[in-house]
């Protein structure tokens, strides 16, 4: 087993190299205490580093729905847990999700190294929501098991700050959405919006206009799809085709690791409560 201590001569050299590729990532969250709780271990692999250089250095951010950031590994390099790291969810969308429970899923990326699948058949990652300690495998599908549990003695498990107990404010209120063309033709839509202070995440659903209509504001009819469920960015494009004369409604609701918002706008001259026939739709987010 290589020693950890190893991977801190060349990595130093590494962030040059590819300052670019890091450039303005954050220390993250992890080993919140000090304890050197940052480490993970592969047998084909070597260790990898949550939070390499330390906490001044780029490291994995673990937020109610989504992992981003990077980790280091001694015979891999950088990876990425998230598109966001380099700005290519556009063209390349993928990433390390956080089920708010702490189950993780999705994959990370490495250059030399391809994907790792955080929830694979006979794995998986959790991240303990009380305490923040990792445990589980993830699965390289160049490398094989990574291994996320106690490792040796005397060496602790990743931890990261995040928590949740589910004490914390609800988000309130609805977000201001906004639909503007990307097509000339009317193909695409654009959907943005802001969210309120307490959100983490957003879940986006679309409907039949014509059918909220015939049905005097029935939204268990009228829901056609969920969107995006514990999605964490303010823009959405919707692809979907319009026929003449049809038309689509959109909603958006915030969310974090202690409740759902609501749907419901108070007092904005709604004509139907919406939350509950949405709820009830098959088609709703879960």
């Amino acid at each position: 087993m290589m020693r950890r201590e190893s991977l801190f001569h060349c990595l130093a050299l590494a962030m040059i190299a590819d300052g670019l590729m890091v450039a303005g990532a954050g220390a993250g969250n992890i080993d919140p205490f000090g304890r050197e709780a940052q480490y993970a271990w592969s047998e084909n692999l070597g260790w990898l580093n949550a939070q390499p250089l330390g906490r001044s250095g780029p490291g994995l951010q673990v937020d109610d729905f989504e992992v981003t950031g990077w980790m280091w590994g001694e015979n891999i390099g950088w990876v990425s847990a998230s598109c966001k790291n380099t700005s290519s969810c556009d063209r390349v969308e993928y990433g390390v999700r956080n089920d708010r429970d702490g189950i993780l899923s999705g994959e990370a990326w490495g250059e030399n190294l391809g994907w790792i699948r955080f929830r694979p058949l006979f794995g998986g990652v959790r991240i303990d929501p009380a305490t923040g300690e990792w445990s589980g495998t993830a699965w390289a599908e160049n490398g094989g098991w990574i291994n996320f549990e106690f490792l040796v003695s005397g060496t602790n498990r990743i931890q990261t700050g995040w928590t949740c107990n589910g004490e914390g404010p609800p988000p309130s209120g609805v977000p201001e959405l906004t639909v503007s063309s990307t097509v000339p033709s009317g193909g695409s839509v654009l959907l943005s919006w802001g969210p309120a202070a307490s959100a983490t995440g957003h879940d986006i659903i679309r409907g039949d206009l014509a059918r909220l209509r015939a049905t005097g504001g029935d939204f268990r009819q009228a829901t056609t799809g969920c969107l995006r469920d514990n999605y964490t960015m303010t823009d959405l494009v919707d692809a979907g085709t319009l026929s003449p004369g049809e038309g689509i409604w959109y909603l958006v609701r915030d969310i974090n690791c202690t409740a759902d918002g609501p749907y419901d706008t108070a007092g904005a001259g709604q004509a139907a409560p919406r939350d509950a026939g949405i709820d009830a739709s098959s088609n709703s987010c879960p």
